[in-house]
């Protein structure tokens, strides 16, 4: 997809409409709904909402994109596992490290800590929102030696079943016992059992709402000589299983008793809708296992997983090319229906499974309103009977005295479909997706779907009723004396304010107040909003406002000694406009860091960042294309190996040969590797280094330091082999491409 379509994506992150139905007749004015209990309008429990898969996002992410999620109509969040899974020899922090852990314990990861779970989860309270956890209850990393102390195979071989060699998956037995690459679990036994149950126990004492069990249908049940689904599932909370396919052998049969204890995830649909609309239709049928049997209100629908996404189509489904708009498209037919809750996949920035790495934010895509709107509309229409309709590219799924969502499956234009059942009320509506308008009789649905492929139509005004409380500019900094700020208040007549400054009163919508006069330069004033709803709930919003020093300058920097790009580019936008058209801006080498830098403009101290090389390529970029940008947030900020993203305070040496402070021996600061000091290591540095090592010719300080990768003093043939290993990307046994100071003599 071009470069223009997937930054008009970006640019509309912000406006999500909240158009309401205009009613053209009476039976449509006699709907009523019950307002949802709380100010979104998100669901009570999580089999009714609709779930946000956070896909290796950091806890602290998550948590500081509650307020968007929230409004995004999110009743639940997913987060990666969060076992044990140290560093893998070879792929370091790459994602599928979390699913070989080495415990059952909530423990210290990239993703965070216990008590950041645990305050991640307090917080998502405060907005309706539930967490579910991710956990690998099947089997364990390698062979079941490289783990925890009180789960080695070598104490503890009862632990395990004894089935090496993989899976035969037209034997259920095979299924339930071989190794998934990975030694399996014997999770018939008792104590095994109980162990995971504590660790399940252990997740609700800090406030996890549900479960997500990776490899559920690897795991057998009470019909095959197993307790462990009643015992893990005893705690109350909400589970659900990955049943990728079917689990084997009599299919129905064991769906049905795995929905004694859990819900299910039905991928073979999720599968089938995906691949209609990548092809520019929609399916032909609704479901698959509410087909067979299984009660909706037991499935987990997806548009996408993160296995579809992030296995390089290893499993035979690969969705990480299938443009966002699409697979929007298929997430508008599988979340429009009820009962079934759904799961929408925040796409990690890279695409190959090797550099998709933990920690990292995902796209905040999941804002734009062809998948709010569709979130909300899910959420309104709890309880109200279902009706697929499909009539070429085009279908509709109505729901009973609610609405409809239409989705064309080839984007744009004027559709007409039928009203399944008569579900949707007559009446003359307005999308919430795209505003245009669009009249519903009896029989039939037409109107105009906008560019996204996706309609929402329903009485949208009387979903929520909890309060809202905004500050217009949101978080930000100023250079004056003063600012002044917005206030707004929806769904009550007045709120009230403080200031960290010591102002305080009530305000009505889009009363003005001043702030600034009291605060020094390099300090912060807080604004905190609170209001209370029509449904008797009180609402509270903070916001900061850093008073700048006028003089002072933020910048970008790009630690280049990872890409070893030719040139670096920057591009930032904001709003609706950017600091030069794509790819942006080059950026100029910084000798005293070793970085490249640019100094951004005021008016974009608070935009979205992307870097590449300028030549247009779609892989020499980051973030990826139609992913977002990297937040600016009025900071100084260093993108650095391994994609860190962080605030930067450049330490300068003056003069590189300078003596020490505390004694006369002298340092230098260099990227190993970067023996010509360009700020890239690749082969013309090998080249340098390899003829220092010969003697052909002479190096200075610095450079003999840079070439020095190994340390020894000298420079040397295998100084030489590890600066071509970093260029061919191998992994080298020193620190190639990392900044150190040296010294030197």
């Amino acid at each position: 997809m071009a470069f223009k379509k997937s930054l008009s994506v970006l640019l509309s992150l912000a406006t999500v409409s909240t158009a309401a139905a205009v009613v053209g007749t009476a039976s449509a004015a006699e709907v009523e709904q019950e307002p949802v209990g709380n100010s979104y309008g998100l669901c009570d429990n999580i089999q009714d909402g609709v779930i946000l898969h956070c896909f290796d996002w950091k806890y602290n992410d998550i948590k500081a994109e509650l307020p968007n999620i929230a409004e995004a109509g999110f009743t639940s969040i997913q987060t990666s596992p969060a076992q044990k899974a140290e560093d893998l020899p070879d792929w370091g922090n790459a994602w599928f490290k979390m699913y070989q852990p080495q415990n059952f314990s909530i423990s210290t990861s990239v993703l965070g800590t216990k008590e950041d779970l645990k305050a991640l989860c307090e917080a998502a309270d405060e907005y309706g929102i539930k967490i579910v956890v991710d956990v690998v209850g099947n089997h364990l990393r390698g062979n079941g030696y490289d783990v925890d102390s009180n789960l080695s195979r070598g104490s503890r071989s009862d632990f395990y079943h004894g089935w090496d060699g993989g899976i035969d998956y037209n034997n259920r037995d095979s299924i339930t016992h071989g190794d998934l690459g990975m030694a399996d679990l014997n999770t018939e036994n008792a104590e095994l059992q109980q162990i995971e149950a504590n660790y399940i126990k252990e997740l609700q004492s800090v406030g996890v709402d549900g479960i997500r069990w990776d490899a559920a249908k690897h795991i057998g049940l009470p019909s095959e000589g197993s307790d462990f689904w009643r015992v893990v599932t005893e705690q109350g909370l909400w589970h659900y299983g990955e049943i990728l396919d079917q689990p084997g052998g009599d299919s129905e049969r064991l769906m049905k008793e795995y929905t004694d204890y859990i819900s299910v995830t039905d991928s073979n649909y999720g599968k089938d809708v995906r691949n209609a609309t990548e092809n520019g239709g929609v399916p032909g049928t609704i479901g698959n296992w509410c087909n067979r049997g299984i009660s909706k209100n037991k499935l987990v629908y997806w548009a996408e997983s993160h296995d579809t996404y992030s296995n390089n189509g290893e499993y035979g489904e690969a969705s990480q090319f299938i443009p966002q708009d699409k697979v929007d498209r298929a997430w508008a037919i599988v979340a429009a229906q009820g009962d079934a809750t759904a799961l929408y996949f925040s796409r990690p920035s890279q695409t190959d499974k090797y550099q998709i790495m933990t920690g990292e934010k995902g796209s905040t895509h999941f804002t734009e309103a062809a998948v709010a709107e569709v979130n909300k509309f899910h959420n309104a229409m709890v309880g109200k009977k279902d009706y697929y309709s499909h009539n070429g590219s085009v279908a509709s799924v109505t729901r009973e005295g609610g609405g409809a969502v239409i989705v064309n499956g080839s984007g744009s234009g004027d559709v007409s479909i039928a009203n399944g059942g008569g579900y949707c009320p007559e009446g003359t509506y307005t999308d919430a997706v795209s505003g245009g308008t669009f009249t519903v009789t009896s029989t039939t649905i037409s109107g105009s779907v906008g560019q996204s492929g996706i309609a929402v139509l329903y009485d949208s005004s009387v979903v929520v009723t909890g309060a809202k409380v905004t500050a217009t500019p949101g978080d930000s900094s100023f250079t004056t004396n003063t600012i002044d700020v917005t206030l707004s208040v929806k769904n009550a007549s007045t709120g009230t304010y403080t200031t960290s400054e010591g102002a305080s009163g009530s305000f009505t919508d889009g009363q003005k107040i001043t702030i600034g006069a009291n605060t020094n330069l390099g300090g912060t004033v807080t604004v905190t909003l609170k209001a209370t709803g029509e449904d008797g709930n009180e609402v509270s919003k903070t916001y900061k406002y850093m008073k700048k020093d006028p003089n002072a300058v933020t910048s970008v920097y790009f630690d280049n000694s990872s890409y070893n790009w030719s040139d670096v580019y920057v591009y930032i936008y904001k709003d609706k406009s950017n600091n030069a058209a794509w790819p942006g801006v080059k950026m100029t080498r910084d000798s005293a860091t070793g970085y490249f830098k640019y100094d951004v403009p005021d008016d974009f101290v608070n935009g979205a960042v992307m870097f590449s090389d300028g030549t247009g390529s779609d892989t020499n970029r980051y973030p990826a294309d139609q992913q977002p940008g990297l937040e600016l947030e009025d900071t100084t900020k260093l993108f650095s190996a391994g994609n860190k993203w962080e605030a930067y305070s450049p330490v300068i040496d003056t003069d590189s040969d300078t003596e020490s402070d505390t004694d006369s021996e002298e340092t230098v600061t260099v990227i190993l590797g970067d023996v010509n000091d360009d700020g890239k290591v690749n082969l013309r540095d090998a080249a340098l280094a390899q003829k220092a090592a010969a003697g052909v010719v002479s190096l200075d300080k610095k450079a003999t330091a840079a070439a020095d990768v190994t340390g020894d003093g000298k420079i040397r043939a295998d100084d030489c082999v590890e600066i071509q290993r970093y260029d061919i990307k191998l992994q080298t046994s020193h620190e190639v491409g990392k900044r150190k100071t040296i010294a030197v003599s």
